[in-house]
């Protein structure tokens, strides 16, 4: 499971069937603030259907040892349409 981090916070990704975050955590105090996996984002097509990003897309990850960076590429499988991320922490 992909995730980015540094000294303050650590954030989890899930890419089994879209992009999900699955951990928002505090890493000063240990807090956590996503209690349940969450959608990264919603969106629609000309004002219509909306979806979220945790159903419907394939994601390609490219991700380097050691550091705390990772590119994703979603595909949609309904619609005709990808998202390109660079993340960084």
């Amino acid at each position: 499971m992909p995730s980015l981090n540094n000294a303050y916070i650590r954030v989890d990704f899930d890419f089994t069937n879209g992009i999900s975050l699955t951990r928002i955590l505090d890493a000063v105090t240990g807090r956590d603030y996503l209690p349940a996996p969450s959608p990264l984002f919603k969106f629609a097509i000309n004002n219509g259907k909306a979806f979220t990003s945790d159903k419907g897309f394939s994601v390609e990850l490219d991700q380097k040892p050691g550091i705390s960076a990772f590119t994703a590429v979603a595909h949609s499988i309904e619609q005709k349409m990808c998202f390109h991320s660079l993340q960084t922490c």
